[in-house]
């Protein structure tokens, strides 16, 4: 068998690999002459595949089971240390007052933990208004300002097209003025004559 071809995997790349890319590799990379010893291969490995599939799951599920009975066990703990603590022995005789006290302070603490969600919850949509509001605040002054400046630029312009407009009536009155000049010229020339 030659195994040269598939040197190039490496191991992070073959835990990677599903069990098909697997069989095409095996069958590019191993010569088919023996194809009996070939086949064993090929169905050995893609067994030990599904099976370290199978494991890692597995260990997954497990690991996650084993989480939440430690954190479970753990708050179990502490209520228990309470109600220890209230009593003021080192052992903890449980009646059925004892647990439904438990239960209790189990609760209250399930309560403590929903009211400071929900509080949490209310400041951060009360953030979230605020926020709205200053945004809100903020385009109505970027429209203000934007409004005010087409005014102030509406105003420059009628103020400029009026200057521009006396400007054009003293010319019209000087040029007036010249032609009345020019005609009494003439005509004081033509009486002349």
């Amino acid at each position: 068998m030659e195994l040269s071809k598939a040197r190039w995997i490496t191991p992070a790349a073959r835990r990677a690999l599903g069990a098909k890319r697997l069989r095409t590799i095996l069958k590019n990379a191993v010569d088919e002459s023996s194809s009996e010893s070939f086949s064993l291969i090929k169905d050995t490995i893609v067994r030990l595949s599904c099976d370290l599939t199978l494991s890692k799951n597995r260990e997954q599920s497990l690991s996650n089971a084993l989480n939440y009975e430690q954190t479970r066990r753990k708050r179990s703990k502490r209520v228990l240390e309470e109600l220890r603590s209230e009593e003021g022995s080192g052992t903890l005789f449980m009646s059925p007052s004892k647990i439904q006290r438990a239960r209790d302070i189990a609760d209250g603490r399930e309560a403590a933990k929903a009211a400071q969600k929900a509080q949490k919850a209310e400041q951060q949509l009360e953030r979230a208004h605020k926020k709205a509001l200053k945004e809100a605040e903020a385009e109505g002054k970027r429209t203000e300002k934007a409004a005010a400046k087409a005014r102030r630029d509406a105003e420059a312009a009628a103020k400029k097209a009026a200057n521009q407009r006396v400007r054009e009536a003293k010319k019209a009155l000087k040029q007036l003025e010249i032609d009345q000049k020019a005609l009494s010229s003439r005509r004081r020339r033509r009486q002349k004559q």
